[in-house]
This record gives C-alpha cells, sequence and structure tokens, in this order.
C-alpha cells in the first residue's frame, strides 16, 4: 500500500513539472516557451507567454488572464514564429508574504498604514501586452524569434522613462529577438504605454 502511494506521487510531481504541448510535439522534438516570475528591488514581473503563429497557425497557451501559470512552459516547434506575451507589473510589490506575514498584514490592514502599503503594492499592477491581433495592426505585430530545437526561451523587459521595452533571450540570458515596446490593450483600444511608474528599488 506504502509503495502504491509513494508511486502515485511520484507520477503526480513528474506530470506537474512536464511541458504543455499544445502542437502535439513527440517527445523531446522543438523548443520550449517559459513563464516566470521576477523581483527586481521591490517590483515584481510575472512574464507570461499568450500564443504564438507559426506556419502551422496559431495556438493560444493561455487565453485567460485569471488562470495562467506563471511557472509554465510549453513545447512548441522550432523555427520562425511571432510571440503574443503579456507582463503583469507590480512596480512596489516587495517579496511575495508568507501564509504568516499575509494574515498579519490582514489583521493590521485597517488600522495599520505600512500594513496597507504593503497591501496596495501586492495588488496594484498594471498590464504590459505584446499582441498578435487576428488584423495586423502596424505596432502590434507581436515579437519574432526563430527558436531553436531544445532551447528554452523566455520574456524579459525594462521600464524606463514610462515606456515598457520587451524582448525575448534564451536560457543563457542570450538576447534572440528584437526590442518592442509594450502596450495597453483594452479592447478595442491599444496604445504605448508611456505613463508607467518605475520600478521601486
Amino acid at each position: 500500500m506504502k509503495k502504491s502511494i509513494a508511486l502515485i506521487i511520484a507520477f503526480l510531481y513528474l506530470a506537474s513539472c512536464a511541458s504543455i504541448n499544445p502542437y502535439n510535439l513527440a517527445e523531446g522534438e522543438g523548443a520550449y516557451l517559459k513563464n516566470r516570475q521576477e523581483h527586481i528591488g521591490k517590483a515584481k514581473f510575472i512574464y507570461l507567454f499568450n500564443d504564438a503563429i507559426t506556419s502551422t497557425g496559431k495556438k493560444s497557451f493561455d487565453p485567460d488572464i485569471n488562470t495562467a501559470e506563471w511557472d509554465a512552459i510549453y513545447n512548441i516547434p522550432s523555427g520562425e514564429m511571432t510571440l503574443g506575451l503579456r507582463i503583469i507589473y507590480f512596480p512596489e510589490a516587495g517579496l511575495d508574504p508568507t501564509v504568516g506575514e499575509a494574515l498579519k498584514l490582514g489583521f493590521t490592514f485597517l488600522f495599520s498604514s505600512e500594513s496597507r502599503s504593503r497591501v496596495f503594492g501586492q495588488v496594484n499592477h498594471y498590464l504590459i501586452w505584446v499582441i498578435n491581433p487576428e488584423d495586423k495592426i502596424s505596432g502590434l505585430e507581436g515579437v519574432k524569434i526563430n527558436a531553436l530545437e531544445g532551447i528554452t526561451y523566455r520574456i524579459n523587459s525594462k521600464i524606463e522613462d514610462g515606456k515598457a521595452y520587451i524582448w525575448i533571450e534564451d536560457d543563457n540570458d542570450v538576447k534572440v529577438s528584437e526590442t518592442v515596446r509594450g502596450i495597453s490593450a483594452e479592447y478595442p483600444n491599444y496604445w504605448l504605454w508611456d505613463t508607467l511608474p518605475p520600478p521601486v528599488h
């Protein structure tokens, strides 16, 4: 019985580590896109891939922002493609609180300005997009890469003078795409961000 439980736990652990395979590639084929979370000073960035247009068509990865997994890895074909992505940017989030810290913040929120400031920093965020619209619109064509077999790619960015600059890099921190500007996308309106607050260090 104990051996069966151990095998089930091992299987669930391995399954959770497996990549998501929207293009149904054979094991070991293609490249990878990795979502991630990064803290820089008190700022927090959550980097999420939305979709990719390849020679086989468009595939959506996380169409619902509320269910996107920040640590997901997607198995994609190698070759040229255009990526759509989004960044959830918290200028002053600080490190994620532990369960105990979160409870303390909840209890002290009403009478502690320090607690309120910490909570607001954790929830106040900006959505920054690079999108692949169905109808091509100048400046909104996604970000292009040539994905190499076996390589893992990730999003990186810089907030400067109110603007978001975004690019793709490989797992050796080598930039592999052009740098594009992030936009605010509230359908049907799109505009380049130029009022983002700087990251708090």
